[in-house]
């Protein structure tokens, strides 16, 4: 349910910014999806020339992780009292542990903020050890 209202909610605020039909993207998926790359891999993007410019839209010139202005995420995480954690797309919406982690959702909302030129949600929907037809199926849910 908190889903659905995350997605209601970055919907309503995006209407009144944007006059064009609102695109979100939804990553579902499982453990394997969920981002268990630590963020010290990004410095790879900067060891090949096509990749490089990647890494310069991931971080700042002083090496932190950049804050995407135009790009949303919401995503579960169970360990948090909320059960989930949103804001600017960033390093750190991966897996939880002790360090920051990244999966998909960074690079491909970085990609689609550069194909689109404007905001976008992504809402990433991952809990390990799920069965994904279950635990997000609509018509269990009585949606559909």
């Amino acid at each position: 349910m908190r889903i659905l209202i995350s997605i209601l909610i970055f919907t309503a605020l995006s209407i009144h910014a944007a006059p064009k039909p609102l695109k979100v993207y939804l990553l579902v998926g499982q453990s394997n999806m969920q981002g268990h790359a630590a963020e010290r891999t990004l410095e790879h993007l900067g060891m090949d020339p096509k990749t490089a410019p990647l890494l310069k839209a991931i971080r700042n010139a002083d090496g932190t992780a950049k804050f995407q202005k135009d790009v949303w995420i919401s995503s579960i995480e169970p360990s948090l009292e909320s059960g989930e954690k949103h804001g600017r797309l960033t390093v750190g919406y991966g897996a939880g542990g002790r360090e920051p982690k990244i999966g998909p959702e960074l690079t491909f909302g970085i990609t689609m903020q550069k194909a689109r030129r404007r905001t976008d949600p992504v809402n990433q929907n991952l809990v390990g050890r799920q069965i994904v037809e279950h635990r997000f199926s609509f018509a269990e849910r009585g949606a559909v």
